[in-house]
């Protein structure tokens, strides 16, 4: 941890609470790139998800669709894709009822 200066005990025990939460996302996506087999290093498979986008909104009078697709391409990006059951979540399209 770099040093911070922080003024009050409220904001170090914050600082601390989300660097303990960013180190266990990154143990669990761990966890999951293993289990799948994955030589992909866990820095490439956040590069990879950084630039996952939702690439089309439709706004029409009954609401609001968004379609979500990868926006990347590439071997390595499907291999994200598969090993963290992403595929769903591209395809999926929500619909709201009011804009």
């Amino acid at each position: 941890m770099r040093p911070f200066f922080l003024s009050s005990d409220t904001s170090v025990i914050g600082y601390v609470f989300i660097c303990a939460l960013a180190y266990q996302y990154r143990s669990v996506m761990k966890f999951h790139m293993k289990k799948c087999d994955s030589q992909m290093s866990i820095e490439d498979a956040f590069e990879i998800l950084n630039r996952y986008k939702v690439v089309k909104i439709v706004v029409e009078e009954r609401g609001v669709q968004v379609f979500r697709k990868v926006a990347i391409a590439g071997q390595k990006a499907i291999d994200i894709i598969n090993c963290f059951d992403l595929e769903s979540e591209f395809e999926k399209v929500s619909c709201l009822n009011s804009v």
